[in-house]
């Protein structure tokens, strides 16, 4: 006698992954010098030549969460087993 059992499993999994950074700041710039603490916030900034071109570019994060990841996936397994059984007399 043969016997056929066939099960089906569905697994849904969503996880959320956070990411965490300290503070920063910081300044990057040409034909531009900064006096005082960027840190502190107490920072000025000054052309170096006047008349010429100059580039500033200032960066200020706070702490916390800068990025966040979530990742959805389903996985489906489908599991068949025969069993074959012998009587004798």
């Amino acid at each position: 006698m043969n016997s056929t059992t066939t099960s089906t499993q569905q697994v849904v999994e969503t996880q959320t992954i956070n990411v965490y950074g300290g503070d920063y700041s910081s300044w990057t710039g040409h034909n531009v010098t900064a006096t005082g603490d960027i840190n502190g916030g107490q920072v000025t900034f000054d052309i170096t030549t006047p008349g010429d071109n100059f580039q500033l570019e200032v960066v200020n994060r706070a702490a916390g969460i800068i990025e966040t990841q979530v990742i959805n996936r389903s996985i489906d397994t489908t599991s068949t087993t025969t069993s074959l059984s012998v009587f004798s007399q």
